[in-house]
């Protein structure tokens, strides 16, 4: 049997919540427990780790739910900057550069909030109505 916890195992790559699943589903295999007993030490409600991570779940896995069986599970998260990232950083800066036209042509300043509800000019068929 192999050491559960050991630090020198093959990391896993996971880039969207299906592999996210997968990966907890092998490791609760990995462990040869069952959900309820994840349940049990995690604190989650009883039976929502199966709708979450069972076969064909109902239910969607939530961050919360996603990080609390990752700590249970002794699995750990690292981040790293995706290598194909060029190309929605592109459309990130055009997305700023569009924002700052638009800002630009509705008169308000860089680097200030647009205008609250309070101060704007209040829609012509609602002051025709208050007449």
């Amino acid at each position: 049997m192999s050491n559960l916890a050991d630090p020198q195992s093959a990391p896993r790559v996971v880039r969207h919540s299906g592999e996210l699943l997968a990966a907890i589903r092998d490791r609760i295999a990995e462990l040869n427990t069952t959900h309820a007993a994840v349940e049990s030490v995690s604190g989650a409600q009883l039976g929502y780790v199966s709708k979450c991570v069972g076969d064909n779940p109902p239910k969607r896995i939530s961050l919360w739910l996603a990080l609390l069986l990752l700590q249970t599970l002794g699995l750990e998260i690292t981040l790293t900057p995706a290598p194909n990232f060029e190309r929605f950083a592109y459309r990130l800066e055009q997305r700023k550069l569009v924002r700052k036209e638009a800002r630009k042509a509705r008169g308000f300043a860089p680097g200030f909030p647009a205008a609250s509800s309070k101060t704007r000019r209040t829609c012509p068929r609602t002051a025709i109505q208050s007449l």
